[in-house]
């Protein structure tokens, strides 16, 4: 579990003229497995957590 400090909501991406918005107030676990399944899909990545 990773904790950005002064983490902004809601956190949008846009890829290819599309944008993707998420409000997220939890805890993920899992993190590098979701890492590695999205890279596997061929989405790129330009965050880090």
């Amino acid at each position: 579990m990773v904790d950005v400090e002064g983490g902004k909501q809601p956190m949008t991406y846009t890829h290819q003229n599309h944008a993707y918005t998420i409000v997220y107030n939890g805890e993920l676990y899992n993190t590098e497995d979701i890492k590695k399944r999205i890279i596997k899909k061929g989405a790129p990545l330009s965050w880090a957590f």
